[in-house]
């Protein structure tokens, strides 16, 4: 092994022995330093074999190297002179070596052969060569050193070259040495990759230099360096050659819903800023920067705002018998979905939903949804019926009739309902009659109604009674209810208690009947007493006669069932001729108002009689989506012609003012349902949970209340706490845990216990206190009720309770 070295300071060891140095080997080095300084060689450790081992040093005086090109710092020596091929060139660029460069070889002649025809020539030779006088063993020895040294020994040279010699031969280890070397001046550094080195007083003692980067480049380290001395006797520069890192301005910082095009951001590079799908850049503003020297892009404070594309509104377009509702984000904007709301008595056909596409256009399906009007199907003209109207979708109206002869059973008026039913009952017609009623012996039938429904009073004659009831019905099954009544004879009645002389009585003949005329009884006048008797006057159809005595001048009232009202006189005397004073009357079934619809709701109604709103007739109200029922969800008419409640009301559901996370923001003021808002964090924070919540059909907030993360590292942002809760733990370092409860009558909805992580997050959801619920209730805030301070500084939160009513099935 043969070196040169030529920096100013080094260390030279021997090869590491193994098992032991190889026989018969020889190494040498030559240390050259800048002309007009001399080496210092201190021996730091020194451990051979005595006699076998031998390094020797030399100072080297005048001679040296001549040669015609720069000096390598590293070159290959022999022991003798030697000819180093260090270039060969020929005229078409092509460079011949010696087949064993740079492997030394003797001094000799070289002969580069080849064919004639090739035209290469040798038109240059670079040749360096040890003359006499050059470093050798010839010339003036500093030292001999072989063995061990245990103490630190120094040697310095009288110029500037130094020949050294190792020759060994040993076959047991040892460690060999290490010498270093050092003048009295610092070498020069090499440049900076992509940089330079600025040479301002040389490389003496306290010499200083100057580094500096290409352009585009920026220095890393100290920019100057000053030669020092150590206290080792070392020179060496104060400071390490600095790295040279390419500028950059780094990435710039992407606006929201938007993003960077580029991957080069260094000195001159050009970053532009896109939107994602849906958005676009809003206003006049550069889309594009340009890294500076300064390290920031140009022209531009802060990154240019990404603003949701709009579809157009077609909130108010006309749709035939239907509307479009916003469920979801923001009126016309990007990523906003509408539905397709059809009038009362309508039906939506297709695809009800449509979205607001990135390219600014709702994506309608072909074809396009529509609101039909609901059909109720075809009812049939009942057999030996008839009926009049021959629409049936919603609205319309059948009425019906039957042939003579035949009874209606059902509802005569029937209406198409928003849900697609009939109202009513079906229609048959039954056959006109039950037959003559049974006749009644001593008495006589009242009534020629012999038709469903119809009524047949019996009679007995005068001096017979009715044993039965007075009063059949023909039923459906067209016999009459009951059983035929019989007329016995009634007993004599006694003689009237006293009959006194110049007394006026009636006079009753049974040949005449009744007279007008009065007579004055006498002892000696022959007078029959009859009891006069009219008999039971029958009951009103839905009604009933109140009173036990039918004979002459008593009287009975008449009277109707629930939901029934009187027509006809309500009293009847029995008269002297056995009739009584009055007709039976009839009692009609009650009918209500029209009960009113109520906004925002669909009403159907479930008829009980022949007429629409009847008595006991029953009107339910179901609220649209997004409102919910105050008040009673059905309403009965009564008997006494009105609606047992009051109608209710559809109130549109409201969800609660969101609370706001700490270091938080909140967009969006909309609280009804599908409105949606969003979070976002101040400074450098960033929202960790649900950076959006949409309000529900329930009244409640999509999702979990977000939170901040914390503003440095190891710190969690403060998880806040909830609106009427409460907080244990104040620390938000990593691993901290916070737990929380709520105060009473409210229910935790989130996590009771949070721990913060190591990335600066919560572990669990965001928890809310919400009012509690009780079986059958649930409290709420009035919308449009706030928490008000009322004069005298008590705040008070108004709340009713609403009783919720289950829908009949």
């Amino acid at each position: 092994m043969n070196k040169v070295l030529t920096a100013s300071t080094g260390v030279i060891m021997s090869q590491s022995p193994g098992n032991g140095f190889p026989h018969f080997e020889s190494c040498s080095w030559v240390v050259k330093v800048e002309p007009g300084y001399n080496i210092t060689f201190t021996i730091e450790h020194f451990m051979t074999s005595r006699q076998f081992d031998e390094l020797e040093i030399f100072d080297v005086w005048g001679g040296g190297y001549t040669h015609k090109t720069e000096t390598a710092s590293l070159v290959d020596l022999c022991e003798r002179s030697l000819m180093i091929m260090r270039r060969v060139e020929d005229a078409y660029g092509s460079r011949p070596r010696s087949s064993s460069f740079p492997l030394r070889f003797p001094l000799q002649d070289c002969t580069l052969t080849g064919s004639p025809a090739s035209q290469r020539r040798v038109p240059t030779f670079d040749l360096g060569a040890f003359q006499n006088g050059g470093p050798s063993r010839q010339s003036n020895l500093l030292i001999t050193l072989s063995g061990n040294y245990s103490s630190p020994l120094s040697i310095t040279s009288s110029g500037n070259k130094v020949y050294l010699h190792w020759s060994f031969d040993h076959t047991t280890s040892h460690k060999g040495f290490r010498i270093r070397y050092s003048a009295a001046y610092c070498s020069s550094p090499p440049n900076p990759f992509n940089g330079t080195v600025h040479s301002l007083t040389g490389t003496k003692l306290g010499s200083t230099l100057r580094f500096s980067c290409d352009q585009g480049f920026r220095l890393i380290g100290q920019s100057s360096a000053t030669c020092t001395r150590n206290p080792q006797g070392i020179y060496q520069w104060n400071a390490p050659v600095p790295l040279c890192q390419v500028l950059s301005c780094g990435m710039p910082v992407p606006p929201v819903n938007g993003s960077i095009s580029g991957q080069d951001f260094t000195l001159g590079a050009r970053a532009r800023y896109q939107c994602n799908p849906g958005f676009r850049l809003a206003g006049p503003i550069t889309t594009s920067v340009v890294c500076q020297d300064s390290g920031r892009w140009s022209a531009i404070e802060a990154p240019p705002r990404c603003i949701p594309g709009s579809c157009q509104d077609i909130s108010h377009s006309a749709v035939d018998h239907g509307r479009w509702r916003l469920i979801y984000g923001t009126q016309n904007q990007y990523d906003a979905i509408m539905m397709l709301i059809c009038d009362l008595g309508y039906y939506y056909r297709g695809r009800r939903v449509i979205r607001c596409q990135a390219n600014s256009t709702w994506d309608y399906p072909d074809p396009r949804p529509a609101c039909k009007i609901i059909s109720c199907g075809d009812l049939g003209t009942p057999p030996n019926g008839h009926k009049i109207g021959t629409l049936t979708v919603y609205g319309a109206t059948a009425i019906f009739s039957c042939n003579t002869g035949y009874t209606l059973v059902g509802s005569r008026v029937r209406e198409c309902m928003s849900n697609g039913l009939w109202s009513g009952s079906q229609v048959q017609c039954l056959a006109g009659h039950c037959g003559n009623p049974e006749p009644i012996v001593n008495g006589q039938i009242n009534g020629e109604n012999y038709n469903y429904r119809g009524s047949v009073v019996y009679q007995c004659n005068p001096g017979f009674r009715l044993i039965g009831v007075s009063v059949r019905i023909c039923e459906q099954d067209h016999r009459w209810s009951g059983n035929t009544p019989v007329c016995v004879r009634k007993s004599t009645p006694p003689l009237p208690p006293s009959a006194l002389p110049g007394k006026k009585y009636i006079i009753i003949s049974k040949d005449l009947g009744v007279s007008n005329n009065s007579c004055i009884f006498t002892p000696s006048s022959m007078v029959t007493w009859i009891a006069i008797t009219c008999g039971h006057p029958g009951n009103p159809t839905f009604g009933m006669t109140q009173g036990t005595q039918f004979n002459l001048n008593d009287a009975v009232r008449f009277v109707c069932n629930t939901g029934y009202v009187l027509h006809g006189t309500g009293k009847s005397t029995c008269q002297s001729n056995g009739q009584w004073s009055n007709a039976l009357p009839k009692c009609k079934i009650v009918n209500c108002t029209e009960p009113g619809h109520v906004d925002n709701s669909v009403r159907q109604v479930l008829t009980s009689g022949p007429h629409r709103y009847s008595f006991q007739t029953a009107v339910s109200y179901r609220c649209n989506p997004g409102h919910y029922l105050l008040g009673t969800s059905s309403i009965s008419c009564q008997g006494d012609g009105t609606w047992d409640r009051s109608l209710p009301k559809c109130l549109l559901v409201l969800c609660d003012r969101p609370s706001v996370p700490p270091y938080a923001q909140v967009s969006g003021d909309r609280r009804t349902v599908g409105s949606v808002i969003r979070f976002s964090c101040i400074g450098q924070r960033v929202v960790v949970g649900n950076t959006t919540r949409m309000c529900q059909l329930d009244g409640h907030w999509s999702g979990s209340l977000p939170h901040c993360s914390g503003e440095s590292a190891g710190l969690c942002g403060d998880p806040g706490v909830p609106f009427h809760g409460i907080r244990l733990g104040e620390e938000f370092k990593v691993g901290s845990l916070v737990r929380f409860s709520c105060e009473p009558g409210y229910v935790l909805r989130g996590s009771q216990e949070r721990t913060c992580l190591a990335n600066g997050s919560w572990v669990g959801t965001q928890p809310e206190c919400h009012g509690e619920a009780t079986s059958g209730h649930y409290s709420r805030v009035c919308p449009g009720w706030e928490e008000e301070e009322e004069e005298g500084g008590g705040g008070g939160l108004v709340v009713v309770v609403v009783e919720q009513e289950e829908e009949d099935g």
